[in-house]
């Protein structure tokens, strides 16, 4: 009677966590896969060539998420350029593109609405309510991976994909895309 409580959703709940548990390793595992693919290493459990099917309507952190690095970069070129030092974008920097971009994020998410993503082998394809884009991978000049998710891009603009639409495995087919590519240009 003064034993060990034993209550009676404990063993549902140990269930739940060792569940929990498997599927955070599962993860892992692919994202380290998506790692190694991104390394240009041989990844050491094949990765399907299934395509990648999404859909997306984006916030507008993401959008300064993916911005904000390329502004900086931009800048860092031009400093360098005129042989003055690096230095990072102040916070009333920052805070001034915010305002700025604010409206053009407006009206471009107005404008293009939910973007549903098909990505394969051939190339990427957008569906939005501009229309259709399809570029093929021979046209993706620039393949850039930022803390949200991936930037590629053509001669005419760029596609931001980011990674809270993706699972685990769609994520390392396209870094392993992404590595073709990269290798194709040279980089």
């Amino acid at each position: 009677m003064f034993g060990t409580f034993f209550h009676p959703r404990s063993a549902a709940r140990q269930r739940e966590v060792a569940e929990l548990s498997v599927r955070i390793a599962a993860q892992a595992r692919a994202e380290e896969q998506a790692l190694i693919a991104l390394s240009g290493e041989c990844p050491p459990v094949p990765v399907r060539e299934e395509p990648i099917e999404f859909c997306v309507r984006y916030r507008f952190g993401e959008c300064l998420d993916f911005v904000l690095p390329e502004l900086a970069r931009a800048l860092a070129r031009q400093r360098r350029s005129k042989g003055k030092p690096l230095r990072r974008l102040w916070p009333i920097e920052r805070a001034l593109v915010a305002l700025v971009v604010w409206p053009i994020f407006a009206y471009k998410s107005w404008r293009v609405g939910v973007c549903s993503f098909r990505i394969d082998a051939q190339g990427i394809e957008r569906l939005a309510r501009s229309g259709r884009l399809f570029k093929p991978w021979a046209d993706i000049t620039l393949l850039r991976r930022e803390k949200v998710g991936w930037v590629l891009g053509a001669d005419k603009g760029a596609m931001p994909l980011p990674l809270r639409c993706m699972d685990a495995a769609q994520t390392a087919r396209l870094a392993m895309w992404a590595a073709r590519r990269r290798a194709a240009l040279g980089e």
